[in-house]
């Protein structure tokens, strides 16, 4: 059953993401990307920006006047609503984030385990 694949990055003051589309029937092929896009501004003045597998413009706006800022639970909240709109009932598969610091034991590219979890105490 086709369905999408989210990627999430977030940081410190944003969250970025790209959202694919993903096919499992179809093995490992290449999920290929939908859309791609950050809510930058968390704790000051968001903006939130969406393009298409193109670049083409899918959303851009500013807050509305007035509106206060949001951290990291409330930008993925917001995010996941706007999904759910975008996507017209297709489920989500997986979804994965980027973690960038893995520490001192951590220096290069690992997959997040329990045992990766266990080494660093929490992520």
């Amino acid at each position: 059953m086709p369905g999408n694949l989210l990627v999430l990055n977030s940081g410190s003051s944003s969250l970025k993401f790209a959202l694919y589309d993903a096919d499992p029937t179809e093995g490992f092929s290449e999920p290929e990307m939908r859309l791609r896009g950050q809510i930058t501004g968390l704790d000051a003045t968001p903006s939130f920006r969406v393009r298409d597998a193109d670049g083409r413009k899918v959303e851009d706006r500013e807050p509305a006047e007035g509106e206060a800022g949001f951290g990291q639970q409330e930008a993925l909240d917001f995010l996941m609503d706007w999904l759910e709109q975008q996507t017209q009932g297709q489920t989500l598969q997986a979804a994965g984030h980027r973690v960038v610091h893995g520490g001192a034991q951590f220096t290069g590219t690992v997959r997040v385990t329990d045992d990766v979890v266990d080494v660093n105490g929490s992520f």
